[in-house]
């Protein structure tokens, strides 16, 4: 999968579950499943995007 559409994937795995957690505050009724699935959707996204971001020492040591 291209660099481009791998973010694209992570960040609406991010704004997905951050909308579902909004979304759930907003409500009257306490909606845990919507919780328990907001929670999983934000980390997965954030721990997709992570994982194909190079740390700086990553860079540096190639430039050597």
């Amino acid at each position: 999968m291209p660099k481009s559409n791998f973010q694209l994937f992570s960040v609406i795995f991010i704004l997905t579950g951050g909308g579902m957690l909004i979304y759930d505050m907003i409500q009257e009724k306490d909606l845990i499943y919507l919780k328990i699935l907001g929670i999983i959707f934000l980390m997965l996204g954030l721990y997709l995007l992570n994982t194909k971001i190079r740390s700086k020492e990553d860079k540096t040591e190639e430039n050597d």
